[in-house]
């Protein structure tokens, strides 16, 4: 079972050849179907070991699954779970769903002290039944193979050296308006361009394999032009080696700091892509290192640069002129909208992002910022349900 298992969750996008499918929607409902079979037979295995989870692990591994009552993707995994339930989480099915995720959100930014609500949360191309400061535990599906937070962007599989708050803790703040999350920060830089044209102007066609290469290639060619009207880098690093370090946010599979040599694997997947008929199939292996980050934990993100004239990775739903905001008890930085709400002055929380020369421990200095702090409103509109 196991390496069926493997075969199908592993290779099966390529098995079943979901690249053929005529839609898009179709294409999700394959990948997430998968995932939910994988994520079954996780859990089995988990439970016949003695293993527990983590109730927010639970809800975001299963937010996919189907439920008749939109709060049973909360409640159900209740039972699952390694800790004590707590009273507050019990199960209210007088509450609406709003009700319901606003309760679950509060109880985990107050109780674990740190910021994981929000780096699950965000603008994901599904529709919203709660502000986007909540994470989507309610089912709605999101596009194909958005992991928002798989891999380095998973905030509880941070890399080491990525703090960009270095000596602060989370600091959050409610108003009468359950609505409205507010979070102590400062407004530090904000979005001048990216490289979005394939988002723009997605193809017509369906997502076969040429498509995704050439999505990768326009991609590439649009990184290169924003790098080059760079003359110098903030931190005073080579544009170029910015470049190939930012489009994997600096770090290798394992989550350690990306070595120089990286480089050449970069110069390899970069001939790849643009099509070098003169690059020897046997090197083709040889963008490996590279490739495996871009590809499974940066394929939703863009490339971008900041009005300051730093460039990183910012989700597919940045804009220009959003903000980017700092956090108290953060290590990455987040993508802000401004909107109105009610007349209070708020954001739209779009997801977390990269900035190349921030990311490290004491390259941002937030003493030196302290005069700009502020309480940061994070709301945003939603369908009632």
């Amino acid at each position: 079972m196991e390496v069926v298992d493997k075969t199908i969750v592993g290779k099966a996008l390529g098995v079943l050849d979901y690249t053929t499918y005529s839609t898009t929607e179709l294409a999700n409902a394959l990948y997430q179907g998968l995932d939910q079979l994988h994520w079954v037979r996780t859990l089995k295995e988990a439970l016949r070991r003695g293993t527990k989870f983590q109730m927010m692990d639970l809800a975001y591994i299963f937010r996919h699954s189907e439920a008749t009552d939109l709060r049973d993707h909360l409640f159900a995994v209740l039972g699952l779970v390694s800790n004590v339930i707590d009273p507050a989480l019990s199960p209210r099915y007088k509450d609406t769903i709003l009700q319901t995720c606003i309760r679950y959100a509060r109880y985990w930014l107050e109780r674990k002290g740190n910021l994981e609500v929000l780096y699950r949360a965000g603008l994901n191309g599904h529709k919203l039944l709660a502000p986007s400061w909540i994470p989507n535990w309610y089912g709605a599906q999101t596009e194909f193979k958005s992991g928002y937070a798989d891999g380095l962007w998973d905030p509880l599989r941070r890399p080491p050296f990525y703090h960009v708050s270095r000596g602060t803790r989370p600091e959050v703040h409610y108003t009468s308006d359950s609505t409205l999350l507010g979070a102590t920060g400062v407004l530090i830089d904000s979005v001048a361009d990216l490289a979005d044209h394939h988002i723009r102007n997605p193809p017509k066609q369906p997502h076969d394999k040429t498509t995704m290469i050439e999505i990768k290639r326009q991609h590439l060619l649009e990184s290169d032009r924003i790098i080059s009207t760079l003359t110098k880098y903030p931190t005073g690093e080579d544009v170029f080696e910015v470049q190939w370090r930012t489009l994997i946010c600096n770090v290798t599979h394992g989550l350690t700091k990306a070595p120089a040599s990286y480089r050449d694997a970069y110069q390899v997947w970069r001939r790849f892509l643009l099509c070098d008929l003169t690059l020897p199939r046997s090197d083709v292996p040889n963008q490996l290192p590279f490739r495996q980050v871009i590809d499974e934990y940066n394929g939703d993100k863009i490339f971008g640069l900041t009005t300051a004239g730093y460039v990183g990775m910012f989700p597919h739903y940045a804009r220009r002129n959003d903000k980017i905001a700092v956090l108290y008890g953060g290590e990455f930085p987040f993508v802000l909208r401004e909107i109105q709400n009610k007349g209070q002055a708020s954001y739209e929380l779009v997801g977390q992002c990269y900035v190349h020369g921030l990311m490290e421990n004491g390259q941002l200095d937030l003493e030196e910022l302290k005069p700009k702090t502020q309480t940061i409103w994070l709301g945003g509109d939603y369908e009632i349900q």
